[in-house]
């Protein structure tokens, strides 16, 4: 087994990667720039550059022009940016931009022990195994490794994976090799739209993945119902095909 070095008590882990944002500014979305990173918001009247945490363009998912939208202020003095975008109010709610969230949220839960029924001794991230890089590991008895997927969307019902996605199909068959070598794993689907009840599961996604379970993967879907002072994840359906 191959991994890097990231064995982090609870206290560590929390620290250096389950920290939510606190604070916020609010803004006017204006246009995403000419590259995936980048967009365009009004602040008091003063146009700003700010940073996406997104490798998709959001214009795929939704329209954003002209919406309030949070912001939060970058770390440190070398980022091209001052702002990063956070989240954009739809119907008096706020759907999470942010795709990282979906596994901060995932952490919290990990660390508050609601997930897992034996309490590990360490919770590492990123940890490579056999050249799978997880987003979590328990060291359980027999280590457990923990993949989360976010979902964005406005829709009730939503499908996953969408176009494009050998990506997600490779990790789901090296994962179905690492259970067959012993190992326990954890699959997590977060909406980061609290208008999402249902996540639909593509067809070939679907038997895949329902093969897994058989081979005792366990899978979970919430969504994130965010406001500035608290952030839940909540159950919501997963279909199978």
């Amino acid at each position: 087994m191959n991994t890097m070095d990231s064995n982090f008590t609870e206290k560590k882990l929390h620290n250096l990667y389950m920290d939510f944002p606190s604070q916020f500014l609010h803004g006017t979305f204006l246009a995403e720039g000419k590259t995936r990173f980048l967009c365009s918001v009004l602040m008091d009247g003063v146009k700003h550059e700010c940073y996406v945490p997104s490798s998709a363009k959001l214009s795929k998912y939704m329209k954003l022009d002209s919406k309030p939208v949070l912001l939060t202020l970058n770390k440190g003095t070398k980022n091209r940016t001052e702002y990063s975008l956070f989240a954009v109010q739809h119907k008096n709610q706020y759907v999470i931009l942010n795709l990282r969230v979906a596994n901060i949220l995932v952490g919290q839960m990990l660390l508050t022990k609601r997930a897992f029924r034996v309490r590990p001794l360490a919770i590492k991230k990123e940890v490579y195994i056999n050249g799978y890089k997880t987003d979590f590991l328990l060291d359980t008895p027999v280590p457990t490794i923990v993949e989360v997927k976010s979902v964005l969307s406005l829709q009730k019902e939503c499908c996953f994976p969408d176009k494009n996605s050998n990506r997600t199909f490779q990790q789901l068959e090296q994962l179905e090799f690492l259970l067959k070598q012993g190992l326990n794993a954890q699959y997590y689907f977060v909406s980061l739209s609290p208008f999402v009840r249902t996540i639909v599961l593509e067809a070939a996604f679907s038997t895949l993945l329902r093969r897994l379970t058989h081979e005792g993967l366990q899978v979970f879907s919430y969504r994130a119902v965010f406001s500035e002072n608290d952030v839940k994840l909540k159950p919501i359906q997963l279909s199978f095909n």
